[in-house]
């Protein structure tokens, strides 16, 4: 089906399919030539199935809204957008969602951030205002797409340059440790691109 994206850990792939539940909390991915069994898999919904509850069990009630309105924003805006390997996109920012929370444990606001910095830094005209998110979380969000527009060629490939920029559109220290966590997503998702896409973001990176 549309929600089934994330087959292995790693390596998404795109099954428009079916699928059914099995023994032990696996599921059978069925095709018209042959079947496969997957122990672990994660099935991405759309915003009104998704548990934001269990996939951020630690925020309150007010931060698990602010993190359903922004990722509501996001699968609006970027629901025609696929990943290299024909993946829904915004497994992109579900996955640097997850790192930031469970990995790095920052708080509901960076999770929205990065949801609405994923809409906005390919859709500028998304409307995040009405929303009415913290100032921070705007604050946030402007520093990482302004950090999103830097070119390797802009800072002649030398890192200290980058870092000197990335720094300087930090004004919240935040946004710097989330952008570290979208390069993680990226780096454990390089299988999905093509060659010379991969360089470039290793380069990036």
């Amino acid at each position: 089906p549309e929600g089934l994206e994330r087959l292995t850990p790693g390596r998404a792939k795109r099954v428009a399919l079916s699928y059914r539940q099995s023994e032990a909390n696996s599921f059978v991915i069925s095709t018209e030539r042959s079947e496969w069994r997957y122990p672990h898999i994660t099935i991405y919904k759309t915003t009104t199935n998704m548990d934001f509850e269990k996939l951020f069990p630690r925020y309150d009630s007010k931060g698990i809204e602010t993190v359903r309105s922004a990722y509501a924003i996001a699968e609006e805006a970027l629901k025609d957008m696929k990943r290299g390997n024909g993946a829904m996109f915004i497994e992109h920012p579900l996955e640097v969602a997850k790192i930031v929370y469970e990995e790095i444990g920052l708080s509901a606001e960076c999770v929205a951030a990065v949801f609405l910095h994923e809409a906005t830094r390919f859709f500028p005209e998304t409307d995040i205002a009405s929303a009415k998110f913290s100032q921070d979380v705007y604050t946030m969000v402007d520093g990482l797409n302004k950090i999103s527009t830097i070119k390797p060629k802009d800072t002649k490939l030398e890192a200290e340059n980058y870092k000197k920029l990335i720094v300087s559109y930090s004004k919240d220290p935040r946004v710097t440790v989330i952008k570290i966590a979208d390069r993680l997503e990226v780096m454990r998702s390089l299988d999905m691109f093509p060659k010379s896409s991969r360089e470039r973001k290793v380069l990036e990176t």
